[in-house]
C-alpha cells in the first residue's frame, strides 16, 4: 500500500484520502493544495472532471434510459448526491442542480 512504501505516489478521491489523511501527505502543485475548495474552483491542476455519455437516441422522450439518466444527473449534482457519496468534489454547479430537466440538460449537447 502507498502508505507503507517510502516515496510512493497514488491518486485518490476525496473520500479515500480522508480515510488515510493521518498516514499520507497531499501533493501541492505550484503551492495549491488538493482541498475541496481548490478542486471545486478548478485551481488544483490535477483535478479531473467525470464525464457521462449516452447516445442522444437513448435519451429521447419516452426512452427507458431518459428518466434514469435525468435522475442520476440530478442526484449527482445534489450536495449529498451520488457524487458526494463516492468522494467526488462538486464543481459547484448550482444551476445544474436547480434545472434537473433532461431537455435543458441536453440543450448544450444537441446544438
Amino acid at each position: 500500500a502507498v502508505n507503507e512504501t517510502r516515496g510512493a505516489v497514488t491518486v485518490l478521491n476525496a473520500a479515500e484520502y480522508a480515510a488515510l489523511e493521518d498516514e499520507l501527505r497531499d501533493v501541492r502543485i505550484e503551492g495549491v493544495a488538493p482541498d475541496e475548495d481548490e478542486i471545486a474552483s478548478g485551481a488544483y491542476p490535477l483535478a479531473r472532471s467525470v464525464y457521462l455519455y449516452a447516445r442522444l437516441s437513448a435519451l429521447e422522450e419516452g426512452a427507458p434510459l431518459a428518466e434514469a439518466m435525468r435522475e442520476f444527473i440530478c442526484d449527482a449534482a445534489a450536495p449529498d448526491g451520488v457524487s458526494a457519496r463516492a468522494g467526488l468534489t462538486s464543481r459547484g454547479d448550482d444551476e445544474l442542480a436547480q434545472r434537473c430537466d433532461l431537455g435543458a440538460l441536453l440543450d448544450p449537447i444537441a446544438e
